[in-house]
C-alpha cells in the first residue's frame, strides 16, 4: 500500500492521539505531549494518508538539534502495520534530518518489539547501547544510530 506523506498540522491533533489507544496506557504520549511536538520549531512531525482511507494512518516525530536527529515516536494504526506505512514514514523521517544536515539519527525502542528491530535494521540502524529496564522491570530500551548521508561538496561546486 502506497501511503501519501505529509506534513502533520494541529488540525491532525485529534487523530494522532487516537493513534495512541493502541498503545498500553503506560507507553502513550499526552495530547499535551503530542500539542508540543507539533508546536515545537525543531520537530519535523509527519503523518501519513491513503487515498480512499479515513483518518491518519500513521506518524513520526522526529527532533532535530545541531548535528543530531532524535528519531522521538513512530505510530502506525494497528490494521495498517505489516503494509509498509511505516517505512515510508521512516524513510520521510530520515530524508527530514538530511534536510536538516543532520550527522545522525538516533531512537531508542523496547528490547521485544521486534518488528521495529527489523524495520529499523532494514534502514541500517545499528545499536549503540541498552538501557536497563527502561520501560519497567525487565523491559530495556535499545539505543539505535544511523549514520546519515552526508552532501558531496564537489557535487555543490559543478
Amino acid at each position: 500500500m502506497r501511503a501519501s506523506l505529509r506534513f502533520a498540522t494541529p488540525d491532525d491533533l485529534d487523530a494522532i492521539v487516537a493513534l495512541e489507544e493502541a498503545f498500553p496506557v503506560r507507553e502513550r504520549w499526552s495530547r499535551d505531549a503530542w500539542f508540543h511536538e507539533l508546536e515545537a520549531d525543531n520537530r519535523w512531525v509527519q503523518v501519513a494518508e491513503c487515498p480512499g482511507a479515513s483518518g491518519i494512518l500513521g506518524v513520526i516525530t522526529v527532533q532535530i538539534i545541531g548535528g543530531v536527529a532524535d528519531l522521538n515516536r513512530i505510530i502506525v494504526a494497528p490494521e495498517m502495520r505489516g503494509h509498509g506505512v511505516g517505512a515510508e514514514l521512516l524513510r520521510a523521517g530520515i530524508e527530514d534530518a538530511n534536510s536538516a544536515e543532520a550527522d545522525e539519527m538516533l531512537l531508542e525502542v523496547r528490547h521485544d518489539n521486534r518488528a521495529a528491530h527489523a524495520l529499523y535494521a532494514r534502514a541500517g540502524f545499528t545499536e549503540i547501547a541498552r538501557r536497563t529496564d527502561y520501560y519497567g522491570t525487565g523491559v530495556d530500551a535499545v539505543v539505535l544510530r544511523l549514520e546519515l548521508a552526508e552532501e558531496d561538496d564537489d557535487d555543490e561546486n559543478q
